[in-house]
């Protein structure tokens, strides 16, 4: 069956031939559309290569240079060219083993009486390296933005945990310190309701009396304390210098225990 593809543009070989000395450093090709055998080829394509000019015509560029992953799609693609093919990018093998990008587009022709096909590369390997190094910088940030983030859940799940543990101490130490203010006021309170020591006693629940008032005056505070700590927490919390007199709170002290 007869191939419908389209042959390319009818251009005589003197005339491809000479498009490919006055090409000025874009390094040009003749192809087969059959492995990618150079029939003809410009000084840059050379040099791109790194081989002398006797060296690349006659060489499949699929076998010699491009890498072994890219070659079924470099050989699909100037098997598949005509007019609207797209350029595509390839790494190539240079003789002494680097590698180089190529932005490649070849175009159907005619050369010698059989298609083929001209192929021109753009060495874009600077801006591969770019990419790849910008790519590295992502992959880094987003490495140490993870990082950061776990670090920062992990802060914040000790300071949530240190909170609990810190409100839990309060509230366990603040029960004991209003029971004991609240344990006098009942108990002498009750002392003096049920005339313990007699009707007659009146100097000892007068005592007893001052008992009550000095624990509800230290209930009192105690109340103040915990409203104070919400000052803290806002800010707002003032701190006042008073006189005092250390024996006599001792003294009080020693009559709460």
């Amino acid at each position: 069956m007869e191939s419908t593809r389209p042959t390319g543009e009818s251009m005589d070989e003197d005339a491809i031939d000479q498009m490919l000395r006055i090409a000025p450093g874009v390094p040009m090709a003749v192809v087969t559309r059959d492995r990618g055998v150079l029939l003809n080829a410009n000084q840059p394509r050379a040099e791109l290569l790194g081989l002398p000019m006797a060296c690349v015509i006659g060489r499949s560029i699929a076998e010699c240079h491009v890498l072994p992953d890219q070659q079924p799609s470099f050989l699909q693609q100037i098997e598949a060219a005509d007019d609207r093919s797209p350029a595509s990018e390839l790494q190539l093998k240079r003789a002494d083993g680097t590698h180089v990008w190529v932005s490649l587009s070849v175009r159907p022709i005619s050369y010698r009486g059989a298609p083929a096909l001209i192929a021109v590369c753009h060495d874009i390997t600077a801006r591969k390296d770019l990419e790849r190094q910008l790519a590295e910088v992502e992959e880094r940030f987003a490495r140490h933005t993870s990082e950061l983030a776990s670090n920062e859940l992990r802060i914040k799940q000790r300071a949530a945990e240190a909170a609990n543990r810190a409100k839990s101490s309060f509230l366990a130490n603040m029960s004991h310190e209003l029971r004991s203010p609240l344990n006098s006021i009942l108990g002498f309170s009750e002392m003096i309701r049920d005339l313990h020591f007699g009707s007659d006693r009146y100097e000892k629940y007068v005592q007893y009396g001052g008992f009550i008032h000095q624990a509800g005056t230290h209930l009192l505070a105690l109340i103040d304390d915990i409203l104070d700590l919400a000052k803290v927490e806002s800010g707002k919390l003032k701190l006042n210098k008073t006189a005092f007199n250390l024996a006599e709170l001792l003294d009080e002290c020693a009559q709460m225990v």
